[in-house]
């Protein structure tokens, strides 16, 4: 471990530090309440074994495995340092009662039974709830009231399982030395809270400076909270990151559709980055048909076969690929893992041939039903009619691409009336496919032809072949059953999801 640089080791003796070294440890002796209301009452029937530790009062029943951290002979250390040489304690926390437990904020305080000498403002974190593949940004403990990690919603017989590294922050210097800190985990459980779902969670930030904008019926800017018809990120500094499958992907907005005579809110995302490894073919099971996926590059096609292909997203090679559920351990190619396609929905997903316009314009275009005839085969906006023969105007699916209106409305609202034919450079996607080297493919038909779609270069829309391979980012919809853990939205501290 690299030696802190603010401890000062002149006229100190090896022996010596070796004896100021101190053990720092954390007994998680788990003080769990209830809050029922707005009063508070202790758990009773504690009883605690090798393994676990059992709580119970009425109905309401946890546990909470018997972990022990122990810090011994640690300095000092930086956050990179920090998370690189800890070990993680892996707290598991199960409801075994029969009533769901709304909101539990796990926290570690000072051991009421141990006195600590080092003052906790010097004790930092970091927590993982994806089986320590990732961690938050490092922490004070005194950053949140003590709180390490709040969750939601834990329904009877569910678990939820928490990584957590501790270390002494590299700015505590000499005031760590032959100083002491014992610590214990609480938690508190209440059965009534707000739950932090990620539609409503977007929906609080609007008109902040994250970049959430509201958007009326007809299109324009919402600055009364009236007549909404969905939330958008909008310029360049939108703070919509996020982390899913394992990977960083941005936050395109919040959207509604009505189902089952119910509306339906879901959040829609698209990956940061394209997808690779993509195998050359994709043979359709249900059809026997192969479909050619990429280039000698590794760009990848929209829809290519037998040399040629049309635009309707629903008999594409990219939509079967994107979504038939594959091994991820035996299969190539992208997919979204079992365990996160929980966190998705089918949503729909419009499919009007558009043109080169504004953002009003390719929103309205994209939600066109006129069914062109049989005579009509290129400029199906000049003969009134927006659906290609044989095309499908909607999809119900669960993996798709960004759209045109995605890409205008994306843009700072300034620039919503520009035509998407000429460069704008106001935008977040535009700065997330900056380095995209052709472009990146778009969901929508184009009005030209029935071969060619929409693409996103460099700041202004185009009309692409099916057969061109270019970029692929994914777009997914999370279901509004989905939470926002933690994070605030940026590249360096996206938000987390749970389920």
């Amino acid at each position: 471990m690299e030696e802190p640089n603010l401890i000062k080791k002149d006229g100190i003796t090896d022996s010596a530090i070796n004896k100021q070294r101190k053990i720092l440890l954390f007994s998680v002796l788990c003080v769990v309440t209830l809050l029922l209301g707005t009063s508070y009452s202790l758990l009773t029937n504690f009883d605690k074994t090798d393994d676990v530790v059992n709580f119970k009062t009425g109905n309401l029943n946890m546990t909470v495995n018997n972990t022990v951290i122990n810090l011994e002979n640690k300095l000092p250390e930086s956050d990179e340092s920090g998370l690189k040489n800890s070990t993680p304690a892996v707290l598991t926390l199960t409801n075994t009662g029969s009533l769901p437990i709304m909101k539990f904020d796990v926290k570690l305080v000072a051991n009421s039974k141990k006195e600590s000498t080092l003052d906790n403002k010097y004790i930092k974190y970091a927590i993982s709830t994806d089986n320590g593949v990732t961690y938050s940004v490092p922490e004070l403990l005194t950053s949140n009231s003590s709180i390490i990690f709040s969750g939601y919603n834990l329904i009877s017989d569910a678990s939820k399982t928490i990584y957590l590294k501790v270390w002494i922050s590299k700015e505590a210097g000499n005031e760590a030395l032959n100083k002491t800190y014992y610590g214990s985990v609480q938690v508190d459980l209440y059965q009534k809270g707000e739950v932090p779902y990620a539609t409503n969670v977007i929906r609080e930030t609007v008109n902040g400076t994250g970049g959430v904008v509201a958007i009326k019926n007809d299109g324009s800017q919402s600055t009364d909270k009236e007549d909404i018809r969905e939330y958008r990120y909008s310029g360049v500094n939108a703070n919509n990151y996020v982390r899913f499958n394992s990977e960083l992907w941005r936050i395109i907005g919040v959207f509604s559709e009505i189902e089952n005579n119910q509306v339906k809110e879901y959040v829609k995302i698209v990956r940061d980055e394209t997808i690779s490894n993509v195998p050359g073919t994709y043979t359709v099971n249900d059809t026997n048909k192969t479909y050619e996926l990429r280039d000698s590059n590794g760009d990848v096609y929209y829809n290519k076969y037998d040399i040629e292909g049309n635009n309707d997203w629903t008999t594409s090679g990219l939509m079967y690929f994107l979504n038939t559920e594959r091994d991820n351990k035996t299969s190539p190619g992208y997919i979204i893992r079992l365990k996160t396609k929980q966190y998705t929905d089918e949503v729909t997903y419009y499919l009007g041939n558009v043109e080169l316009a504004s953002a009003k314009e390719l929103y309205t275009s994209e939600r066109g039903n006129i069914v062109c005839g049989n005579d009509i085969s290129s400029n199906s906006n000049k003969n009134q009619c927006n659906i290609w023969t044989n095309n499908k105007a909607t999809w119900n699916g669960r993996v798709g691409l960004m759209t045109a209106s995605d890409i205008a409305y994306s843009n700072d609202t300034k620039d919503w009336n520009t035509d998407m034919s000429v460069k704008v450079d106001s935008s977040w996607v535009f700065d997330m496919t900056k380095e995209d080297a052709k472009g990146m493919l778009l969901l929508n038909p184009a009005v030209n032809n029935q071969n060619s779609v929409l693409s996103y270069n460099q700041g202004k829309l185009e009309y692409t072949d099916v057969t061109s391979a270019l970029s692929v980012r994914p777009v997914v919809a999370l279901s509004s059953k989905v939470i926002i853990e933690r994070g605030a939205g940026t590249k360096e501290n996206p938000y987390v999801l749970g389920i």
